[in-house]
């Protein structure tokens, strides 16, 4: 059994109680689920990644900061 955070819909989506709407990049993470193709617009959600406005000189901290911004790039694609 792997351990990982969950949540409340994902839960639900995994113990079969019905059908849940989740980004293509967390539904691809969970075993055992089915995409369903609709003819309806789906809806978008913003992401935001912050952080202090110290820290954007920071060269460590930028380096993070990219690797993240292109993680989800690739990953809400």
């Amino acid at each position: 059994m792997v351990l990982r955070p969950t949540f409340a819909l994902e839960e639900a989506v995994e113990q079969g109680e019905g059908i849940g709407v989740l980004a293509d990049a967390q539904g691809r993470t969970l075993p055992g689920l089915v995409r369903l193709d609709v003819d309806l617009p789906l809806p978008s959600v913003p992401v935001f990644l912050a952080f202090h406005k110290d820290l954007r000189q920071v060269p460590r901290v930028r380096l993070v900061v990219g690797a993240l911004e292109a993680a989800l790039r690739h990953a809400l694609r």
